[in-house]
């Protein structure tokens, strides 16, 4: 092998390492136990639908279910439930979601595509083109900006198998 072809492996395969795979994907789901690329993941949450997060200043997210389920590579829909501080149901809100995946020794990177949302009315709001493009630790934010308040951000931390 050449020096030149024994360089490209070597490179491909710290980048398939790195990013957590070669790009297939797992029926395993995150929670469930054995090996796996979320076997050891400690700062993920599993995924299980209803699952929520709350942002600093008190608006919770719930993520009510998500296609597929557990959340895997390659395209996603969630449908979300947004409330405020003190349970109300936020309407008419400017909601945005973006998606990072951290790397120990290459940096970050979000998703190749901007998810789409589509407000449903009575707080719900729909997620489109969420795109996982590799498996492994992402952390998904959703920011929530009610007509005429402040911006709050909602993270959910996700393996994706």
């Amino acid at each position: 092998m050449s020096r030149v072809s024994l360089t490209c492996v070597l490179v491909s395969s710290f980048w398939v390492a790195a990013c957590g795979g070669g790009g297939g994907s797992s029926s395993r789901a995150p929670d469930a136990g054995g090996g796996g690329l979320c076997a050891s993941d400690t700062m993920a949450v599993p995924y299980s639908a209803g699952m929520s997060e709350t942002s600093p200043g008190g608006v919770k997210v719930a993520i009510l279910n998500a296609e597929p389920a557990p959340p895997a590579q390659g395209g996603n829909v969630w449908n979300l439930v947004v409330t405020d501080s003190g349970g109300a149901k936020v309407t008419g809100a400017t909601v945005s979601v973006q998606c990072l995946m951290k790397h120990a020794t290459t940096g970050s990177h979000g998703c190749p595509k901007t998810p789409d949302v589509a407000e449903k009315g009575d707080g719900a709001y729909d997620v489109s083109s969420l795109y996982f493009n590799m498996g492994g630790h992402w952390e998904v934010t959703i920011t929530v900006q009610p007509a005429g308040g402040a911006a709050e951000n909602v993270v959910f931390p996700l393996c994706i198998e």
